[in-house]
């Protein structure tokens, strides 16, 4: 038959127990307090139209256009699941500058080299920071294009004064956008933003995360006290102490003090004796 556990290594398990489940609900806890705070955040940001928008940043060029590298999109079923979730879309807004208009275009990337090929742009090659910066190189060429608007290779375009703004459904594909001067004349200071599309739903999403987490994080800290929650009360995990043992008669008694008032010399099972007066004897 097995040792019964005794109640210290019954404490013992049961604050490391606890200690564990406090500590898996304390990281599930922070996961969810984090991600609902992204959530809420993404949804405070996002515009009327509901986008959320990177800001907007310079780009200059000597050149005839601003354009992105290559935009690779391989959304498989994330397509159809944009579509249902009503997101899945993106904006581009520019101004180009001047008085010639601006104009901007999305189209395949092949058909857009095809397009620019020979003229000097500048090509934004990726984001630093947030909101984030552009990194662009500058690709040389004296060619003039001609006019974009005139092209038929754009999945998305809009050209006027000042700024402008077009939405586009992403995609499979490798895309690149496009700004431009409405005539293809040279020199850009272009006013660039882009933003993506957030459900409308995202903001309640997030603060259902953040109650989870409290909850989760209340839930961490009632497993924590009960796993040091003494069985009488208490929170130093240690195991009560039980009743008093009863002495063992048969064991040794201490000798007296010989200078205590009263000390008796050991146990007697029969009570003492009283001597009082003169011994009488017997036949006086």
């Amino acid at each position: 038959m097995p040792p019964t556990p005794t109640p210290h290594r019954r404490s013992r398990a049961r604050v490391i127990g606890f200690s564990l489940a406090a500590a898996l609900a304390a990281v599930f806890a922070l996961g969810a307090l984090s991600a609902g705070g992204v959530l809420v955040w993404a949804s405070a940001k996002a515009d009327d139209d509901g986008f959320i928008n990177a800001g907007e940043e310079t780009v200059s060029t000597r050149g005839y256009a601003v354009t992105t590298g290559r935009v690779d999109l391989d959304l498989g079923d994330a397509g159809s699941f944009l579509d249902d979730i009503g997101s899945g879309e993106v904006k581009l807004a520019a101004d180009a500058g001047g008085s010639a208009g601006t104009f901007v275009g999305i189209a395949r990337s092949a058909d857009v080299r095809r397009y620019l090929q020979g003229s000097g742009r500048a090509v934004i090659t990726d984001y630093e920071g947030w909101p984030g910066e552009p990194v662009y190189r500058e690709q040389g060429g004296d060619r003039r294009p001609q006019r974009p608007a005139a092209q038929e290779i754009w999945v998305a375009e809009t050209q006027g004064p000042g700024r402008q703004e077009l939405t586009w459904d992403v995609r499979d594909g490798d895309w690149t956008a496009v700004v431009m001067h409405a005539d293809a004349s040279k020199g850009l200071d272009a006013e660039v933003d882009a933003g993506a599309e957030m459900p409308g739903y995202v903001g309640g999403v997030g603060f259902g995360a953040i109650g989870v987490g409290i909850l989760l994080l209340g839930g961490s800290v009632l497993m924590l006290w009960l796993g040091l929650r003494r069985p009488g009360g208490g929170v130093d995990g240690t195991w009560p102490a039980g009743p008093a043992t009863p002495s063992d008669p048969t064991a040794p008694v201490p000798p007296s003090d010989p200078s205590a008032p009263f000390a008796p010399s050991g146990r007697s099972s029969e009570a003492p004796t009283a001597v009082i007066g003169p011994e009488v004897r017997p036949g006086l």
